[in-house]
């Protein structure tokens, strides 16, 4: 069509009886004209096949969900024994709104990869009482801006209420689809250098019925061979995760789930290798037993360990339509870890 057109224009030119100066002025129009008439075919045919919108990339009559959080904030360091190793870039603000979320979330890396407004010399000054947070999304703070996160919440808590330090310091370590393993390296990485007077880790149970390493390539097979019709049916019912569950059931017909929960001891392992200070072990109440039971296991055998699994779900107006905490969500684990650190006489507040 574009081809047909530019050929008219072209034989209009040469046939028109017209003056050679009324030739030049039209000459300049036509060129005028058939440019714009090649970018708007142009831009029509790119528009038929991407719409983008609120985070969502139409092709055609198919919906593609893209990623809600920038490539470039990124980076995949390079890890031994971790293939699919990430973190955040350091000094970067990340923005992140999927479809379904009715705001935008706003994330603040500080210059060590972690979700804090601040950042922290390594040395620890003196009458600091310092705490690192490790986990998964439920301590990063996934879909809340960086101030409403629990670490940075109790951060604040403490600040406010606990006299006997002049200031306390919360570490968020946490970091969306982290298991044991990613976990205990982010803390070899980002967490052992700032000498901590305690560890704070919360524990969702699929942090150990899944293996990171293992249930990857899996998901990402799974993603490459489902097609965006069955995606889009599944995200219509909210029902996001459905990939990684599916990832997960064939990863443990693959590894099976006692080999899993056998490899993440070993993963605890390795963690008391890297520190042996105070450590609060945090987990729903509504948890697997099997997996509390591996959890109790090695609290009951490690020094200064705390274990305390009565944490209330999260449920209404405290749970996001995927299952992540609302803003309240996050200050109501800020509150109940608060108590309990209190309550145990773990924290200096009393």
């Amino acid at each position: 069509m574009t081809s047909r057109i530019v050929l008219w224009m072209f034989w209009l030119l040469e046939n028109l009886s017209l003056k050679n100066s009324m030739k030049l002025d039209i000459k300049w129009i036509i060129i005028v004209l058939v440019e714009v008439v090649i970018a708007s075919i142009i831009g029509f045919e790119i528009y038929k096949i991407y719409k983008l919108k609120d985070g969502k990339i139409t092709f055609k009559n198919q919906t593609q969900y893209t990623s809600p959080i920038k490539k470039d904030a990124l980076v995949f360091p390079s890890i031994n024994v971790l293939k699919y190793y990430y973190e955040y870039e350091p000094g970067v603000t990340v923005s992140d709104k999927p479809d379904w979320l009715p705001y935008t979330a706003m994330y603040t890396i500080n210059n060590e990869s972690l979700n804090n407004q601040n950042d922290y010399s390594i040395e620890k000054q003196s009458n600091t009482f310092r705490i690192v947070a490790m986990g998964d999304s439920f301590t990063f703070g996934l879909y809340s801006d960086t101030k409403d996160s629990y670490p940075s919440k109790l951060e604040s808590a403490l600040n406010a209420t606990c006299g006997k330090y002049s200031k306390f310091e919360v570490l968020n370590l946490g970091m969306g689809g982290y298991d044991i393993q990613y976990a205990v390296e982010r803390f070899s990485i980002h967490g052992q250098k700032y000498n901590p007077n305690l560890v704070v880790w919360l524990i969702n149970s699929h942090n150990l019925t899944q293996i990171r390493e293992y249930l990857q390539p899996i998901q990402d097979s799974l993603e490459k061979n489902t097609s965006e019709s069955v995606k889009q049916d599944h995200y219509t019912k909210s029902d996001y995760a459905f990939m990684v569950n599916q990832a997960t059931q064939k990863m443990n017909d693959v590894y099976g789930k006692n080999n899993i929960l056998n490899q993440q001891k070993q993963f605890f392992q390795r963690f008391s290798s890297l520190y042996q200070g105070p450590l609060a072990i945090i987990m729903f109440s509504s948890s697997q037993n099997s997996v509390k039971d591996v959890v109790r296991e090695y609290a009951s055998t490690r020094d200064r360990t705390y274990f305390y699994d009565g944490l209330p779900d999260i449920q209404n107006e405290y749970v996001l339509s995927d299952g992540h905490p609302s803003v309240k969500g996050y200050d109501l684990i800020s509150q109940n870890i608060y108590k309990y650190l209190v309550s145990q006489k773990i924290l200096p507040c009393q």
